[in-house]
């Protein structure tokens, strides 16, 4: 796999269906053109889009924000016709947020600046709202993420948790968060956006993706450390975009397919 410089200069980066988006230093919010349901492509420029964020995630229908209030919003009114959609839609939170993910399906977690973890009940493409938020658990996280390969976090010692009962972006609340270990590694952040794996850098830039997912066995079979050195990743499907050490976006379409033994491949299919 090969990292591809990209024209702009952002400290966030997000891929789904919707596109890729990302965020400049002082918030400016950015739509790559020539991406939306087209997530392989690298596009051909940024567009700007009003407003300004600290924190955002994209889906299909909707991209999820956080302002630098805690605020929590999503962009209303995406669609082929208007891949920046139309107008910023608040919705209310008992406290501040820091952080939210939205998989491709609408399905939203967040963590609030207390690192208590939320699940926005009754949130998909149908219905982006969704209903109110519901505390989970009492574990405290510093960053998650919500993708194909279920709701994965890291807690503020940078050990990696997957939610049990989330893959597949069933839109369930799962049952228990599972530590990822013994041997794991230490992540400052990730995403679980891609096929079967999942992608996440250290505190040193290193690149891992945790591969051999499948629905009966959604932790993986092992690390794998990748090329490249970045500050932030995100992955959906076997594309990835990630931000490197200039605050510039890289790109790659070139991700290793995720290895499943045939034996597993059977249980799971047959």
């Amino acid at each position: 796999m090969e990292w591809k410089p990209v024209d702009g200069r952002l400290k966030l980066i997000s891929i789904n269906l919707g596109g890729v988006w990302g965020l400049a230093e002082n918030g400016d919010i950015f739509y790559r053109d020539g991406t939306f349901e087209n997530y392989q492509s690298p596009g051909t420029g940024w567009w700007q889009v009003e407003g300004k964020l600290e924190q955002l995630s994209v889906g299909w229908n909707s991209v999820w924000a956080v302002d630098k209030l805690g605020q929590v919003w999503y962009r209303a009114g995406i669609d082929i016709e208007h891949v920046t959609g139309t107008t910023w839609v608040n919705v209310p939170t008992d406290g501040p947020f820091k952080q939210v993910s939205v998989d491709r399906l609408g399905h939203v977690w967040a963590i609030d600046r207390k690192n208590d973890v939320y699940f926005r009940v009754g949130a998909c493409v149908e219905q982006i709202t969704g209903m109110f938020w519901r505390k989970v658990g009492n574990r405290r996280l510093a960053q998650l993420d919500a993708g194909k390969a279920g709701v994965w976090a890291v807690d503020e010692n940078k050990e990696v948790f997957h939610r049990s009962g989330t893959y597949g972006e069933n839109g369930r609340e799962g049952e228990a968060w599972i530590p990822v270990g013994p041997g794991a590694v230490l992540l400052l952040q990730l995403s679980s956006g891609g096929e079967d794996m999942m992608m996440g850098v250290t505190a040193r830039g290193e690149l891992y993706m945790r591969s051999g997912m499948y629905t009966t066995g959604p932790i993986g079979q092992c690390w794998k450390r990748l090329p490249g050195e970045l500050r932030m990743v995100d992955v959906y499907g076997y594309t990835a975009w990630g931000i490197d050490g200039r605050l510039r976006p890289v790109y790659t379409s070139c991700l290793p397919r995720s290895q499943v033994p045939v034996r597993m491949l059977r249980d799971t299919f047959f």
